[in-house]
């Protein structure tokens, strides 16, 4: 209880830290694609994740939880809108809201789905969830996120008519 409890609060303190981290690099003029690959920009998209995962063991926040519950559509249309929305911004403003207010918002968005996911996934129109093949593309899919560009840049290299992906 109470390690769990020291835990949630480091790695909040961490989330904001890289928030703060990234906001300091955008204004001193950092290129956009460090922003977007380096580890200590975007270690706070899994530290989410992890807050999320205490959160719910030391069942914090139920009344947060249960109130999701209750308004299933209500918190998936919120969360859907708060992403569609973060994405429009995105594509209006750029990697400077992207790189700042967007790496903020999307992770959060995304983790309320997973708690929606997770809480109704015994309900019909949510039941192919569970598919087992689903259940192992989650389970390799940031092994293969990981290693994309080499593979990409290993099929352009030997590609005898290297076309618009090239890198």
């Amino acid at each position: 209880g109470r390690d769990l409890r020291r835990l949630g609060m480091v790695t909040a303190i961490a989330i904001v830290a890289v928030w703060a981290l990234r906001f300091d690099l955008v204004l001193s003029g950092t290129k956009q694609s460090y922003m977007y690959r380096a580890f200590e920009t975007r270690i706070d998209n899994l530290l989410v994740g992890c807050l999320l995962a205490i959160v719910v063991r030391r069942r914090v926040w139920g009344g947060l939880l249960g109130w999701i519950a209750r308004h299933p559509l209500l918190s998936f249309g919120g969360s859907a809108v708060a992403l569609a929305t973060s994405g429009c911004l995105q594509s209006e403003i750029g990697p400077a809201y992207r790189d700042t207010i967007g790496f903020i918002i999307d992770p959060i968005g995304l983790a309320c789905l997973v708690v929606l996911l997770a809480t109704f996934s015994d309900r019909a129109a949510l039941r192919w969830t569970k598919c087992r093949s689903l259940c192992w593309l989650g389970t390799i899919s940031y092994g293969m996120y990981l290693y994309h560009p080499l593979a990409i840049s290993t099929v352009l290299h030997f590609s005898p008519h290297r076309g618009p992906l090239q890198v």
